[in-house]
């Protein structure tokens, strides 16, 4: 009998635990990222200055991309603003899916401020890889949102 209440428990721990995963992988790449462009920061600088939508605000760009990495990575580590992170790091992925679909079909020239091993993608490969954490943070927005509703008996939207 035992065994039975707590089989009941088990699709939600596994839910929970896909969302820590998911918060994890999503942490990991964004604080990945911004130390990769902060140790390569005049490199960084130089590959946006060749890129046309970049090149005015290359210097500012440089510094406020991994500045907001970090920021929403740290949001994610908080379950107070853990939903407003997955937010924010779906908004942010957008923008940089954004700038590679542009880059692709609008560039003649394909620079890439990107560090370390994600730096080695082709932007297809690059492009896909984005669609793919955009899809985990919208499963991740969806988990949390479950939760925020389990927690409370009503739907949340904000934070906790």
């Amino acid at each position: 009998m035992n065994t039975l209440q707590h089989s009941g428990n088990l699709p939600r721990s596994r839910r929970r635990v896909a969302l820590e995963v998911i918060v994890f992988l999503c942490v990991l790449l964004f604080v990945y990222a911004a130390v990769s462009k902060l140790m390569i920061y005049e490199y960084t600088t130089a590959q946006l200055k060749l890129a046309p939508l970049t090149a005015p605000i290359a210097g500012f760009v440089a510094w406020a991309v991994p500045a907001c990495e970090l920021l929403i990575a740290t949001m994610l580590c908080f379950s107070r603003w853990r939903q407003a992170g997955l937010y924010a790091f779906l908004g942010l992925m957008a923008l940089f899916t954004i700038y590679i679909v542009q880059t692709l079909f609008f560039s003649e020239r394909l620079p890439c401020s990107c560090g370390g091993v994600i730096g080695l993608l082709s932007w297809s490969e690059h492009l896909l890889f984005n669609i793919g954490f955009m899809l985990l943070a919208v499963a991740g927005i969806l988990l949390q949102r479950r939760f925020n509703f389990h927690s409370t008996g009503k739907e949340v939207t904000g934070n906790k």
